[in-house]
């Protein structure tokens, strides 16, 4: 299974209805746009795009389908997918869209919970995290039928490794 970690682009610093109504900035939404152009053309679309309720994660998740001319009807809202739930709810979650055939899953959600995901799926010791920063995309190649979590790596897409 090929999983793409993704943390939501650039959000507004507060929202006065709180910190799930946050929206992305001009700029955020913008940085979604590069990060998309840097994807590689060779590497599959999502046949499915998995993400938080939280507004800035919901639109990231559009802004990506848009990118790719793909169904807003692959998106599905996931409790799951919120800064500070288990990550092992989120390897269940992935462990069952495997079951139901799907090959490729796109998570769109926050920090912590995608360096969690990604320390626990790309590290043997889970202290060291990958940075997620806004936004960011890490791809792992994962074997949905182990009992390990072990993946790996297949390419990352970092903001910081180019300029906006």
């Amino acid at each position: 299974m090929i999983l793409y970690l993704v943390r939501h682009s650039k959000a507004e610093a507060s929202n006065p209805l709180g910190d799930p109504h946050r929206r992305l900035t001009d700029k955020g939404i913008l940085r979604v746009t590069e990060v998309m152009t840097r994807f590689p053309p060779s590497a599959p679309k999502p046949e499915i795009i998995l993400h938080s309720l939280y507004i800035r994660a919901v639109q990231t998740a559009k802004l990506i389908a848009t990118h790719w001319n793909l169904s807003l009807g692959l998106l599905q809202e996931k409790q799951a997918l919120i800064p500070h739930e288990d990550y092992s709810q989120v390897v269940s979650m992935c462990r069952e869209q495997a079951q139901l055939g799907v090959n490729v899953v796109m998570l769109v959600s926050h920090n912590p919970l995608m360096e969690i995901c990604a320390a626990a799926f790309l590290t043997k010791d889970r202290i060291v995290e990958p940075t997620f920063h806004t936004p960011s995309i890490f791809a792992i190649d994962w074997d949905s039928n182990s009992t390990s979590l072990k993946a790996q790596i297949l390419w990352k897409i970092h903001p910081n490794d180019f300029s906006f």
